[in-house]
């Protein structure tokens, strides 16, 4: 898997990561980010050996998206613009050509498009 630089990682989320297991340093395992704005929470943990992520937003303390063991990630990618807003692209071609987006200022949200799973 593609992945920006940890400093550049720890930038876009303003903090560093928490590993899963206190013995295994990054890359190697799953490491959670984690950010607030206002009343909006995100977790972002990625797996950069495993090409898995997984993220889970939660507004005044309620949980409201919550996408679990997203693979397999092929790679990240930190988006900033002249406004000032940050986002977070992970490419997951086996489920969409468009990479899910997680905007992280100046608001947290999530934008994703992917392929139908079926005929409705």
């Amino acid at each position: 898997m593609d992945v920006p630089d940890l400093t550049d990682l720890i930038a876009l989320f303003e903090d560093a990561p928490t590993p899963a297991y206190d013995d295994l340093e990054w890359p190697v395992g799953r490491h959670t980010f984690r950010l607030t704005r206002e009343r909006t929470d995100v977790r972002f943990s990625l797996d950069p050996a495993a090409g898995e992520a997984g993220i889970v937003i939660a507004a005044d303390g309620q949980e409201i998206v919550h996408l679990g063991r997203i693979r397999p990630v092929e790679r990240l990618s930190i988006t900033r613009d002249r406004s000032g807003a940050e986002s977070l692209r992970l490419w997951v071609p086996a489920v969409s050509t468009e990479p899910l987006v997680l905007s992280t200022r100046p608001t947290i949200a999530v934008m994703w498009n992917v392929r139908a799973a079926g005929q409705w």
